[in-house]
């Protein structure tokens, strides 16, 4: 598993951030290969991304299984479209799971 963090989100602490996706990997008993943390801001496309061809590879040469991202993370074309990402990773029988933050039931990432 790739722990994605993008480090320019202004409503999140990096290192808790990538506490509470580690945390989220452990009890699924996935395997942490890297965590990349991403200084991109959260609108640029993610292909555009500086650190997202370290994940396309790592899926590519499946040293990664999937991607674990907070919610808002995995920038969309539209809102809520990520069919084109999802696509991607199918093909390469890779997954994506996005953590939940926030007030409202989510993760504390502002630690």
């Amino acid at each position: 598993m790739a722990l994605y963090v993008c480090t320019t989100d202004p409503k999140i602490n990096p290192s808790a951030t990538v506490a509470v996706l580690r945390r989220y990997a452990i009890v699924r008993d996935w395997e942490i290969n890297t965590v990349v943390l991403d200084a991109s801001p959260l609108d640029t496309p993610l292909t555009a991304r500086e650190q997202w061809a370290e994940i396309q590879d790592m899926i590519e040469e499946r040293r990664a299984e999937g991607v674990i991202a907070l919610h808002g993370h995995i920038c969309d074309p539209a809102p809520g479209d990520r069919g084109p990402l999802l696509r991607w990773l199918t093909e390469r029988g890779g997954f994506l799971s996005v953590v939940p933050y926030g007030k409202r039931g989510g993760f504390d990432v502002h630690l």
